[in-house]
């Protein structure tokens, strides 16, 4: 009977890896620091470009209220605004005593870091709009509702009792020099949001 023979293999394990090089490390880092830069830029400009829109839409929003206040008031109703600064509301046109039954006076301000550009006319001409000043007692009447009685009062437009008004054009400018323009067709009193813009250096 052939005998048995045993043969003995040495047996190697695998080599294990450690661990990552501090190379590795250093560029996986690198990766994810720079896909969280990008994440964080996206969503603060996303949150920027949102907070515009909503201050443009809260003066479109007084706009319509001012036409609609001189067709329930049968009287004319101004649209005013703050030249390079944060206010604006409407007020009747011509000053009414302090009794029940007259046009309400609203007055709202632009959040921190907004401001309202110079009124221009619908054609987009670069002169500024004609505008009037507000007297005291309009700009009494704003501050009563809220609105600050400092800054340059300018009339945007002159809704009346039938609903129309002068074409404008406003725009509301945030601190990064970006803007949304606001254009009101005074025939139909149709205010039209257009898309956000940045304003061309000097």
């Amino acid at each position: 009977m052939p005998a048995l023979r045993l043969v003995f293999r040495s047996f190697r394990p695998a080599p294990v890896r450690g661990g990552y090089t501090l190379l590795e490390l250093l560029l996986v880092l690198a990766v994810v620091l720079t896909v969280a830069g990008m994440l964080v830029a996206g969503a603060q400009q996303f949150s920027a470009q949102h907070r515009l829109e909503q201050a443009a839409a809260e003066v479109e929003l007084f706009l319509g209220q001012g036409r609609l206040a001189a067709v329930e008031s049968n009287k004319p109703v101004l649209f005013c605004y703050q030249v390079s600064g944060r206010g604006y509301g409407i007020v009747p046109f011509f000053p009414e005593p302090d009794s029940q039954g007259g046009t309400a006076v609203r007055a709202g301000t632009l959040p921190e870091g907004f401001s309202f550009g110079t009124g221009v006319p619908a054609g987009d001409e670069p002169q500024p709009q004609q505008t009037a000043g507000l007297s005291a007692w309009h700009i009494q009447q704003l501050a009563t509702a809220g609105a600050a009685a400092q800054g340059n009062w300018q009339v945007l437009v002159m809704f009346l009792p039938d609903g129309t008004a002068q074409d404008a054009v406003l725009d509301v400018v945030d601190d990064r020099g970006r803007f949304i323009r606001l254009r009101l067709r005074g025939l139909t009193g149709t205010i039209t949001q257009e898309a956000i813009q940045a304003q061309s250096g000097p």
